[in-house]
C-alpha cells in the first residue's frame, strides 16, 4: 500500500467535493483555507466573498438550513435529495 498525495486544481467544486478528502483554497496567492471538504465548503459565506463557488449540494443545503429546515449540511446531491425526501415523508 502506498501513501500518496494527488494535487488536483479545478474550479469545479462539485468534482473536488466528490473526489477529495481535503481541500486547500488559495486567495490572492495565499493559503486561505485548508482542511476536510465538509469543513472548508461549510464556510460558504467566506468562499463566496472570495468570489469562489461551492458544490451545488452545499449551496442548496446551506440555504435550506438558513431557512430553518432540519436537514444536514451535504456535499453530495444524492444524499441531499434523500434528506429532503425523508423530511417530506415525515410531514405527510
Amino acid at each position: 500500500k502506498y501513501n500518496a498525495t494527488i494535487i488536483m486544481v479545478s474550479h469545479n467544486m462539485d468534482d473536488i467535493a466528490r473526489v477529495a478528502t481535503k481541500v486547500a483554497v488559495m486567495n490572492k496567492g495565499k493559503l486561505a483555507m485548508y482542511g476536510p471538504c465538509s469543513e472548508v465548503f461549510g464556510r460558504i459565506d467566506e468562499l463566496r466573498a472570495m468570489g469562489l463557488g461551492v458544490p451545488k449540494a452545499a449551496g442548496i443545503s446551506d440555504k435550506l438550513i438558513k431557512a430553518g429546515k432540519n436537514i444536514p449540511f451535504c456535499l453530495d446531491i444524492n444524499r441531499l435529495a434523500e434528506s429532503i425526501v425523508a423530511q417530506w415523508r415525515k410531514k405527510c
